[in-house]
């Protein structure tokens, strides 16, 4: 049977007999499941939901694919995507003692096991593919990912990156829509 408060701010009924089902009150919320959610939920399992995850456009990655890298380059790409900055793309430790810490070539280095020539190498070729881009201020070198390739979007600004990083890489043939 339905509870009837005296001031309700939402009736709902049945639309075939005008019975009341149900009111809510001031204060109150209310969810609507609808069957093709609950089916859905049924038939489907959520997977890692307590962990990050990085998007890379499809169109670019068989652009990515094509890009004949070498491994040790892959290995970089696949090394940095956790350090990946939300909204930003800027590369960052972000976990252990300093959380905002930039990622420099040592920490890349140690991250994929790489000596420094390799590692040297194979960050200049993903930097002249402006895969990866980066900037010098001071003596402190920055890496930031390429946006028109991978994405770690923040809940709220989502696909939305600061205009200095979009300059940066909005003439490269990654900006495959010319954004």
């Amino acid at each position: 049977m339905a509870i009837i408060r005296e001031n309700p701010t939402l009736i709902i009924s049945d639309a075939m007999t005008g019975e009341v089902i149900d009111t809510t009150g001031e204060g109150d919320s209310i969810h609507i499941t609808r069957k093709e959610q609950r089916d859905f939920l049924i038939e489907n399992v959520q997977v890692n939901k307590d962990r990050d995850f990085i998007m890379i456009w499809g169109d670019v990655g068989e652009i990515l694919a094509k890009e004949n890298l070498t491994s040790s380059q892959f290995q970089i790409i696949f090394g940095i995507l956790k350090h990946i900055e939300y909204d930003s793309g800027i590369l960052k430790m972000g976990i252990g003692r300093y959380p905002d810490r930039k990622l420099n070539a040592t920490d890349i280095m140690r991250i994929c096991e790489m000596n420094d020539k390799t590692y040297y190498r194979a960050m200049k070729g993903l930097v002249d593919r402006k895969i990866i881009g980066q900037t010098k201020v001071g003596r402190e070198v920055n890496f930031i990912v390429n946006p028109f390739i991978f994405y770690r979007g923040g809940k709220k600004n989502k696909r939305f990156v600061p205009r200095t990083i979009y300059e940066l890489f909005k003439n490269t043939k990654w900006n495959v829509n010319g954004e």
